[in-house]
Protein backbone atom coordinates (compact mmCIF):
# COMPACT_ATOMS: atom_id res chain seq x y z
CA UNK A 1 0.00 0.00 0.00
CA UNK A 2 1.11 3.52 -0.76
CA UNK A 3 -0.10 4.70 2.66
CA UNK A 4 1.98 2.14 4.50
CA UNK A 5 5.01 3.14 2.40
CA UNK A 6 4.54 6.84 3.21
CA UNK A 7 4.21 6.13 6.92
CA UNK A 8 7.10 3.66 7.06
CA UNK A 9 9.39 6.09 5.28
CA UNK A 10 8.53 8.81 7.78
CA UNK A 11 7.21 11.35 5.30
CA UNK A 12 6.07 13.64 8.09
CA UNK A 13 6.06 16.74 5.87
CA UNK A 14 2.97 15.54 4.02
CA UNK A 15 0.22 18.19 4.33
CA UNK A 16 -2.55 16.76 2.12
CA UNK A 17 -3.61 13.15 1.87
CA UNK A 18 -6.54 11.45 0.14
CA UNK A 19 -7.40 7.79 0.44
CA UNK A 20 -10.50 6.06 -0.95
CA UNK A 21 -11.87 2.55 -0.96
CA UNK A 22 -9.43 1.31 1.68
CA UNK A 23 -10.59 -1.46 3.99
CA UNK A 24 -7.40 -1.97 5.94
CA UNK A 25 -6.13 -0.14 8.99
CA UNK A 26 -3.60 2.64 8.92
CA UNK A 27 -1.44 4.73 11.26
CA UNK A 28 -2.35 8.17 10.02
CA UNK A 29 -1.46 9.81 13.35
CA UNK A 30 2.23 9.59 12.45
CA UNK A 31 1.76 12.24 9.75
CA UNK A 32 2.05 15.16 12.18
CA UNK A 33 2.03 18.00 9.61
CA UNK A 34 -1.11 16.84 7.84
CA UNK A 35 -3.54 19.73 7.22
CA UNK A 36 -6.15 18.14 4.93
CA UNK A 37 -7.35 14.54 5.06
CA UNK A 38 -9.88 12.98 2.69
CA UNK A 39 -11.14 9.55 3.74
CA UNK A 40 -13.90 8.88 1.21
CA UNK A 41 -15.61 5.48 1.09
CA UNK A 42 -13.25 3.58 3.39
CA UNK A 43 -15.87 1.72 5.43
CA UNK A 44 -14.75 3.55 8.59
CA UNK A 45 -17.27 3.12 11.39
CA UNK A 46 -15.05 4.45 14.18
CA UNK A 47 -12.02 6.72 14.16
CA UNK A 48 -9.11 5.77 16.45
CA UNK A 49 -8.39 8.04 19.43
CA UNK A 50 -4.90 8.59 18.00
CA UNK A 51 -6.41 10.87 15.34
CA UNK A 52 -6.26 13.63 17.97
CA UNK A 53 -2.47 13.68 17.44
CA UNK A 54 -3.04 15.48 14.12
CA UNK A 55 -2.99 18.90 15.75
CA UNK A 56 -2.39 20.79 12.48
CA UNK A 57 -5.36 19.22 10.70
CA UNK A 58 -7.65 21.95 9.34
CA UNK A 59 -10.12 19.92 7.28
CA UNK A 60 -11.27 16.32 7.02
CA UNK A 61 -13.81 14.75 4.67
CA UNK A 62 -15.27 11.43 5.74
CA UNK A 63 -18.22 11.06 3.37
CA UNK A 64 -19.35 7.59 2.43
CA UNK A 65 -18.28 6.06 5.75
CA UNK A 66 -20.68 4.53 8.30
CA UNK A 67 -19.58 6.85 11.14
CA UNK A 68 -23.05 8.07 11.99
CA UNK A 69 -23.82 11.22 13.96
CA UNK A 70 -22.18 9.84 17.11
CA UNK A 71 -18.94 9.08 15.29
CA UNK A 72 -18.84 12.50 13.65
CA UNK A 73 -19.46 14.20 17.00
CA UNK A 74 -16.60 12.21 18.52
CA UNK A 75 -14.33 13.35 15.68
CA UNK A 76 -15.32 16.96 16.35
CA UNK A 77 -14.40 16.50 20.02
CA UNK A 78 -11.05 14.91 19.17
CA UNK A 79 -10.25 17.58 16.55
CA UNK A 80 -11.90 20.80 17.77
CA UNK A 81 -9.95 23.04 15.34
CA UNK A 82 -10.70 20.91 12.29
CA UNK A 83 -13.70 21.27 9.97
CA UNK A 84 -15.29 17.85 9.53
CA UNK A 85 -17.26 17.25 6.34
CA UNK A 86 -19.58 14.26 6.40
CA UNK A 87 -22.32 12.85 4.20
CA UNK A 88 -23.54 9.31 4.91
Amino acid sequence: HVLQCIIRNGNQNLVYFEIRGNNSGFEIQRLQNLRVLWLHDNNISEMPEEIKELKKLEGMTVRGNPLGEEGVNKLKELLPNCKIYYLP
